[in-house]
């Protein structure tokens, strides 16, 4: 399984890349893709093989969560939009190069850093 990540993300990386390569490592990368979705509670990923790119739907960081916390206790974020931030759970992230995102979850997958 290891080598497929590691030949899909060189797939994804190359600019000349025929679409049903893309697709072949697309459709190999499936079962790994949907491990680690369940792991980190994604509910949404949607890859473009004819640009490599990807939207990722991926839960807010506690990080970030923990910055809102602070700006609104600085009185720097007001009320009602602090209650907006409470209802998100999700934030959209975008990767312009899917070859990113698969070096991330490999680094996950793999204890790599």
């Amino acid at each position: 399984m290891e080598d497929a990540l590691k030949l899909s993300i060189k797939a994804f990386k190359l600019r000349k890349t025929k679409l049903d390569t893309l697709a072949l490592c697309f459709e190999q990368l499936k079962p790994i893709l949907k491990r680690y979705m369940e792991k980190n509670q994604i509910p949404y990923i949607r890859v473009d093989l004819k640009t490599k790119e990807a939207l990722i739907v991926e839960p807010i960081p506690n990080a970030m969560k923990q910055w809102i916390i602070e700006q609104w206790l600085n009185n720097q974020l007001s009320n009602e939009d602090f209650k907006k931030w409470l209802g998100y759970r999700f934030q959209n992230v975008h990767y312009f190069n899917f070859a990113d995102f698969l070096q991330n979850l490999e680094g996950e997958t793999y204890g790599k850093s």
